[in-house]
């Protein structure tokens, strides 16, 4: 995944035609700005989306994707496209894709409790 970074360290842009991954958030028809959730759960991030990195941890090149795929879940979710209730499956992708690209088990784990305690916390999940 080629990324550019910004000015702002933790502010990030892909910088390739688009992604996709297969996601288990089925049955939904989402459409954002450069992000798009088709009904069989592909998820597809276009050129240039933004994002902002992983939430009180270090970015690290092995949460990279994980944090930009969470990070359209969560969008979609704020932004009333999808509801609340697929955010665990979105905190789910993090953990997945974090263990797919290299993380420790427990480093993995640790980021994916904060998520689920920070989902909680801030009520969109």
């Amino acid at each position: 995944m080629k990324v550019l970074t910004s000015e702002n360290p933790h502010l990030y842009f892909l910088d390739e035609p688009s992604i996709s991954i297969q996601t288990e958030v089925t049955g939904y028809h989402a459409k954002g700005v450069l992000m798009e959730l088709i009904p069989s759960g592909l998820l597809t991030l276009g050129q240039s989306f933004w994002w902002n990195g992983s939430s009180f941890v270090q970015d690290t090149p092995e949460c990279m994707r994980s944090s930009a795929f969470h990070d359209a879940l969560c969008r979609m979710i704020s932004q009333g496209l999808l509801p609340a209730s697929v955010r665990p499956a979105a905190d789910k992708l993090y953990y997945e894709l974090c263990r797919e690209d290299g993380m420790s088990w427990l480093q993995a784990k640790v980021r994916y409790a904060g998520l689920r305690v920070y989902g909680t916390v801030t009520n969109i999940g």
